[in-house]
Formats: C-alpha cells, sequence, structure tokens
C-alpha cells in the first residue's frame, strides 16, 4: 500500500476508482441492497455496505492516509438485479419505477463511506453505460442506460437528492469510450446539466476508439461544452497488448495532452491469474500481482503499469497543471508545472533508436539523449 500510494515512499497515486458492488473483477455478484423487499420503500431500509467493510473500504481508507490528497471516484457496474428489466445484475436496463431508489442508492453509498471517513469526490451513474449493446456476449455485472434516461435520472432525482442530503460529491458523465460522444452531447447540450456545479464533466475510457488512439476526441468534446471538464477513468493493460510500454505512455501523454485531469489504470490489483473476475476479462493485468494459491503466497510483483505509471504519479501531484510543450513525432511528450513551482517533463522515445534533443524554457536549456 505505501508502494502505491504514498507518494514519497510509493508511487503516490491520487485517484483511486471503486467498483460500487461487483465488477467484472469481482470475486462473486452482491450489491449494496440485496434485499427484494426494498423494492417498496424508497428509502431503502436494507442498503449496506457490509461487503466493503471486510477489505475495500479499510483499504481506500489505508490509501487516503498515505496520501492525503487521494481523490475517491464510485462507479456502478449494475444496481440490485431487482431494480432491473432482466431482474439480474447482468445486462438489462433500469425499470422507471425505481428511478428514486437508484438515486438513494448513491446517497446512501456516500453517507456510508462518509461515516467511516472517506469522502466519496466523484460518481459515475453507470460504468460504460452502451456496455450491453456494443458486447452482446457480455456475461458480467452491467447495464444499458440511454442519453435520455441518464438525462431524465441525473435531472430529476440524482442532483435533487444530492441538493437534498446536502451531498457535494461530483457526477462525471459517460464513464466510457471516445467512440460514444454521441451518448453524452444530449446531456452536455441540456443547460441545466452544463451548468451544475455538481457534474465535473466527462470521463473516458481508452477503448473502441473513433481512430485508433484518437485521444483528440477528449479536446473536441471540452472545447465544445466548456466549462465542463475532462477526466479519464479506466484503460485496461494486458497480455493482449505487444508492447505495454508504448501503450502506456501514448496513454499517458495523449490522455493529459488533451485535457484530462487524470489517469486511471483498470485494475489496481489481480492474482497470478488475472482474477479475481466474473466472466469477466480474464487477460487484463494491473499494477501489482498480489501471489494466491501458488507456492509464494501473499508475494507481490510490481509490473510494468507501477512502472509507467509511476513516472507520472510520483512527480505531477494534485493541483499541477499543463503547461505546453512542443509535441514531436519521435519523442511524445508532456510538461506540468506542480503547485510549488516545480516543473515536470514526461518524455518517451517512440523509435527505435536514441534520439538527442533539446529541452528550452524561459532563458534556459539543456541537452538530452533519450535512448529507444
Amino acid at each position: 500500500m505505501a508502494k502505491l500510494f504514498d507518494p514519497v515512499n510509493g508511487i503516490g497515486l491520487s485517484f483511486l476508482r471503486n467498483p460500487m458492488g461487483a465488477s467484472d473483477l469481482a470475486r462473486y455478484l452482491y450489491t449494496y441492497d440485496d434485499n427484494v423487499s426494498d423494492a417498496t420503500n424508497p428509502n431503502l431500509p436494507n442498503f449496506s455496505i457490509e461487503h466493503d467493510l471486510a477489505d475495500i473500504a479499510p483499504l481506500t481508507l489505508q490509501a487516503k492516509i498515505f496520501n492525503p490528497n487521494l481523490k475517491v471516484m464510485g462507479s456502478p457496474w449494475s444496481p440490485p438485479a431487482w431494480m432491473k428489466s432482466n431482474n439480474s445484475l447482468i445486462r438489462g436496463s433500469l425499470l422507471s419505477q425505481y428511478y428514486q431508489h437508484f438515486a438513494t442508492y448513491f446517497v446512501k453509498y456516500i453517507q456510508s463511506y462518509a461515516a467511516l471517513g472517506i469522502p466519496i469526490d466523484y460518481i459515475s451513474m453507470q460504468n460504460e453505460p452502451n456496455c450491453c449493446k456494443t458486447h452482446p456476449p457480455m456475461a458480467y455485472p452491467g447495464m444499458n442506460m440511454t442519453s435520455s434516461e441518464a438525462l431524465t435520472i441525473l435531472k430529476n432525482y440524482l442532483l435533487p437528492s444530492f441538493a437534498s442530503n446536502n451531498i457535494n460529491t461530483k457526477v462525471l458523465l459517460l464513464d466510457f469510450n471516445w467512440g460514444d460522444s454521441d451518448w453524452v452531447e444530449p446531456l452536455l447540450q441540456d443547460p441545466a446539466i452544463r451548468s451544475s456545479s455538481q457534474v465535473a464533466g466527462v470521463a473516458w475510457h481508452g477503448y473502441w476508439p473513433v481512430n485508433p488512439s484518437d485521444y483528440s476526441k477528449q479536446t473536441t468534446i471540452h472545447d465544445a461544452y466548456l466549462p465542463q471538464q475532462t477526466y479519464f477513468t479506466e484503460r485496461s493493460g494486458g497480455t493482449w497488448i505487444s508492447n505495454q510500454i508504448k501503450q502506456d505512455f501514448e496513454d499517458i501523454i495523449g490522455v493529459t495532452r488533451n485535457w484530462s485531469k487524470n489517469f486511471v489504470k483498470w485494475s489496481l490489483a489481480l492474482d497470478q491469474n488475472h482474477g479475481p473476475h466474473y466472466n469477466g476479462c480474464g487477460t487484463c493485468t494491473a499494477l501489482v500481482t498480489i501471489h494466491n494459491g501458488d507456492a509464494t503466497p501473499g508475494k507481490v510483483d510490481y509490473t510494468i503499469e507501477y512502472y509507467t505509471m509511476g513516472h507520472i504519479s510520483k512527480f505531477v501531484i494534485p493541483g499541477a497543471v499543463r503547461i505546453d510543450s512542443s509535441d514531436n513525432a519521435n519523442i511524445k511528450n508532456v510538461a506540468f508545472k506542480n503547485p510549488d513551482g516545480s516543473k515536470v517533463l514526461i518524455a518517451f522515445n517512440d523509435t527505435a533508436i536514441s534520439q538527442n534533443f533539446k529541452i528550452i524554457w524561459g532563458g534556459q536549456s539543456f541537452d538530452y539523449s533519450l535512448p529507444s
């Protein structure tokens, strides 16, 4: 935990995305209210985060202690099955008679975590809301939510519930791919949503883009719908990626050069068999591998992604702003100025040979040779 979250003795991770209930990387199916009797009571008397008290909540609190700057985001893969059209955590859609129940579900999640000393800074209404249409074979928790449904829920139920309960948590819209910008635009075009102080912006995932590595979609939407901001909330490494270092640095640089305020990898920790996962990705990788049930139980391996992430998370600290740097096909780069005035340049040699270049800022400069 220190090596993940401590800014001095580790890589200082400062943004954490926690599933609200079971995800594709869960051990088993669950939500915070699987008691069908609550269908008749929008106050959800049987709501409980007891599942999270065993490990998720204590570990999140420990992360917060290691890094007080840590921001926490909650994102549901599925609400309780009884709220849905197919009575299942897998696929289906939210029934309109449960829109208030759904809003209360978020309120109680935020309040329950706050009572433990863990503020929830951001939520998204639904992880990958188009998942059930774009990935028909999906057999892990998920739910389809149209942008029209999302607009109704957000304006008429979720934001009013936040206001009446004095909740300051910010909503991130979409939480899906660059290619799904047509889903989020109707929400951004609504003046009440676009100007809401409780809607922070658009959350993007880095899969199935319009064109490969089309990070510029973030800038297109950012520029069209100010003051809404840009966040990047999921990108998975995996055994299918031939060059993880190249993928990670292209993502880190491409995402942050196009207005994103954060960068999140999915997932944080897995075992040596890329688990656990409930019918989800069996080839995804994480920042750390924790051995479980083999000859070295408890042994921790630090993966490529731990080190690539560390290049930004350890040096670009919360409150930093991006400063302009000349783009270069050979030396991909992004620059920042931290709150303490220090400057950071992340540079990646995307060629097969060493590259010589000069860094100039103000009246100062130096030459550098960066290996492939």
